[in-house]
């Protein structure tokens, strides 16, 4: 696959891969570290002293079916696109299953382009991308659609309010303070992964470059959302009302 102009190169970049999850650019992830190569990664990434280290992170697509572990795991890595991202807080823990908790917060998509090393932890040369040009006979539609992702967070924070879910309407309040001047990609990745959001769609938006695919990705997750919000609201009203009789 060709490198597309304007990428940056990067060599020899630590590559924690982790399960269940998907770390977008603008998100963050708590991760706890316990396997004996990602605890290497992890005392190799924050050991140096650098402020912020950078790191990549890849979302494993291994299955029960694999059978030659290490061959299938490499040779699914290549040409995969991760996040890279600025360790925030690295702490290491007394705990029986885990020996770091990690906080990171991603910075950029990349795509790996080879696997330079395993030992004594996974390394790879990355190029990072950059979002697909929207066409301009296209901007009109993106606004629009632009328009209707933020007034389904509007939505959203109030019923989580007239709900007195009070830490989601903190965190859905600073999302909206985070926002405001975000470009309509950043605003969609920052959605996707804010909100509940199954581990496919959200590997979907993590490889999609088109930024209006993206957008109605991130509108679509919030008006799911909100209906089902709706539709709770509605049966727990419905069961106040019978025990109020």
């Amino acid at each position: 696959m060709p490198i597309v102009k304007g990428a940056v190169e990067k060599k020899n970049v630590p590559i924690l891969v982790i399960e269940s999850r998907v770390l977008l650019p603008g998100g963050m992830l708590r991760l706890n570290i316990g396997k004996p190569s990602s605890v290497s990664l992890v005392q190799h990434v924050c050991g140096r002293g650098t402020r912020r280290p950078l790191l990549g992170i890849l979302t494993s697509r291994r299955t029960a079916a694999t059978t030659d572990e290490e061959e299938e795991e490499e040779e699914e890595l290549k040409g995969r696109i991760g996040t890279l991202a600025h360790v925030i807080r690295c702490i290491e823990v007394e705990d029986d299953d885990f020996t770091f908790s990690l906080v990171v917060r991603g910075a950029t998509r990349f795509r790996v382009r080879e696997i330079t090393a395993r030992v004594p932890h996974l390394s790879a040369r990355v190029t990072t991308l950059s979002d697909q040009p929207v066409p301009p006979r296209h901007e009109p539609a993106l606004a629009k659609t632009v328009r209707g992702l933020r007034r389904a967070l509007d939505e959203l924070v109030a019923m989580f309010k007239s709900n007195r879910k009070a830490p989601m309407v903190a965190t859905l309040r600073e999302l909206l303070d985070t926002v405001a001047g975000s470009s309509p990609a950043a605003l969609a990745d920052l959605v996707i992964s804010t909100v509940e959001v199954p581990v496919e769609e959200r590997l979907a938006a993590l490889e999609e470059l088109g930024v209006i695919p993206r957008v109605e990705l991130a509108l679509t997750v919030l008006k799911r959302q909100l209906e089902a919000l709706r539709l709770t609201a509605e049966i727990e009203g419905n069961v106040e009302a019978k025990l109020r009789k």
